[in-house]
């Protein structure tokens, strides 16, 4: 029998006022969560088993914002009909924000990934993902939708670790996932923190209400990420230059599986801009004066294994 679980989200202007999918739908998501149920026997999950389920929320993230996030301009959310209401002071800011949150969630899938490798696992590969959104505004709900889900799944699975080092690095990643929330509660004019208390939701509920924008997972497989399969490549090393527009390269980046990857560029140190982060190539525009810079890059193959290096500029002046 078919049973529902509803998951009440920020809603504006009437829009998408909860996500409601059946348990049913989440057989597909089966291989990115494990289970806690193994027939009608409650089983206590492991702590490789929360890391696991943490890992298929965090790569489900991810994804969103690496492909959703290089679709807009600034310009798009100050123009959106809610900056109205907010101000551009605001959303002037919203599409620095949306960047940063991306980076978060991919730091999240890399943390996860090295802390199951320690405990002897092969980290659960990314499953391939389906969202709907037509505009910033419905790109911000189904944004909150997915923090706010992200935080009820910490809040329920890190009961169940019990290592010191693991019990910390979750509840870091919870109260970052929290601050997402309310950020993106806000700007979809929901209220930023609306209990005393947040919801812990099981795994099964997690599964439902995420199984809408799963559309297949693959197989268990090897760790390819883990042998040095998948490696980025990052460039230029210690460029000394007169000018402070440049190149990063990441075209030496070599894929485990033999599929293309995906590139995210991210600026680790200095103040700097970088156009199309998400492309093997993009150019630099160093705004922090002279100095050194640092980028980091993160390459993803399309089995989920992930690997960073690091490029790094010194804008010397002409």
């Amino acid at each position: 029998m078919n049973t529902t679980f509803t998951l009440p989200i920020p809603s504006r202007r009437g829009f998408l006022t909860r996500a409601v999918v059946t348990a049913a739908s989440g057989a597909v998501a089966a291989t990115m969560l494990p289970t806690t149920l193994r027939g009608q026997v409650p089983v206590i999950p492991t702590e490789l088993d929360v890391l696991q389920f943490a890992l298929g929320l965090e790569h489900l993230e991810a994804a969103y914002y690496v492909q959703g996030v290089p679709r807009y301009a600034a310009a798009d959310f100050t123009n959106a009909p809610f900056a109205a209401i907010l101000g551009t002071k605001l959303t002037g800011k919203v599409l620095d924000n949306l960047k940063a949150i991306r980076d978060h969630e991919v730091a999240h899938v890399t943390a996860l990934q090295a802390a199951i490798r320690g405990l002897g696992g092969v980290p659960v590969a990314a499953c391939n993902y389906t969202f709907s959104y037509t505009n910033v505004s419905d790109f911000l709900l189904t944004a909150a939708i997915l923090e706010n889900t992200g935080v009820m799944a910490y809040d329920g699975a890190v009961q169940y670790l019990v290592t010191p080092a693991l019990l910390t690095a979750g509840a870091s990643i919870a109260t970052v996932e929290a601050r997402h929330a309310s950020f993106l509660n806000l700007i979809t004019d929901a209220i930023p923190f609306p209990a005393s208390f947040d919801s812990a939701k099981t795994v099964d509920e997690i599964k439902a209400a995420t199984a809408q924008f799963i559309a297949s997972c693959p197989a268990p497989g090897p760790d390819t990420g883990a042998g040095g399969g998948t490696k980025a490549v990052a460039g230029p090393k210690n460029l000394m230059s007169p000018v402070n527009q440049v190149a990063l390269d990441g075209s030496g980046s070599t894929s485990g599986d033999g599929k293309p990857l995906t590139y995210l560029w991210a600026v680790t140190q200095g103040i700097a801009s970088i156009s199309f982060p998400a492309t093997a190539k993009p150019d630099v525009q160093l705004q922090g004066g002279f100095g050194t810079y640092e980028f980091q890059l993160t390459v993803t193959d399309s089995a989920g294994a992930t690997s960073t290096d690091k490029a790094s500029i010194q804008f010397t002046g002409r």
